[in-house]
């Protein structure tokens, strides 16, 4: 039988990263488990096959939540990734950090957590193939792209939002409250 210092379950994001993380050094062996299968899937490697694995058991646990209160006690319908990349896999390459409010919210009660921390973090991790900036990463494992073919009615669409509701239209919204911005993607 075989004795590993470390034994992950579950090959997603997280999973992966810190099973790279503990064994890059050479130093200590690591079991990753993943209950899926491959990525190297037609509809897993192709953004719009997000449609496709929506509801595919095969790479998709299909969960259901609990009946929520506030939802007139309905279940809401919960796509999980059961396949290596796990959710990440099945989420149509889309990039979001998340918004830098929810980080200092969680950082009142777990220290660390706090925008500036993360942001760091997220820049270690990302190899932003666009122009260089301070905010994002230029040389991590994880290839983020800006989406640039945004059509031009679209794009003066958005932009007249911002003198008449008042909505920011940015390249990426780092840090801000509200807005709207390109979508990040990455391709594995």
């Amino acid at each position: 039988m075989h004795q590993y210092d470390y034994v992950i379950v579950g090959a997603g994001s997280a999973g992966s990263a810190l099973a790279n993380r503990l064994s890059e050094s050479g130093k200590f062996t690591v079991c990753l488990l993943e209950a899926g299968g491959s990525d190297k899937k037609f509809w897993v490697q192709m953004p719009l096959g997000y449609g496709k694995v929506f509801h595919d058991p095969s790479v998709n646990w299909r969960y259901m939540t609990e009946p929520e209160p506030n939802l007139d006690n309905q279940s809401v319908y919960w796509p999980r990734g059961k396949v290596l990349g796990g959710s990440s896999s099945i989420n149509a390459m889309v990039w979001v950090r998340g918004h830098k409010r929810d980080y200092e919210e969680w950082a009142s009660v777990a220290p660390g957590w706090d925008w500036n921390n993360v942001q760091k973090i997220f820049n270690r991790i990302e190899n932003w193939d666009g122009t260089s900036d301070v905010s994002r990463g230029m040389n991590g494992p994880q290839a983020v792209h800006g989406f640039a073919g945004i059509n031009v009615t679209t794009r003066n669409g958005l932009l007249s939002l911002q003198g008449g509701i008042g909505i920011m239209f940015k390249k990426y919204l780092i840090g801000l409250k509200i807005g709207m911005e390109h979508q990040m993607f990455h391709v594995a």
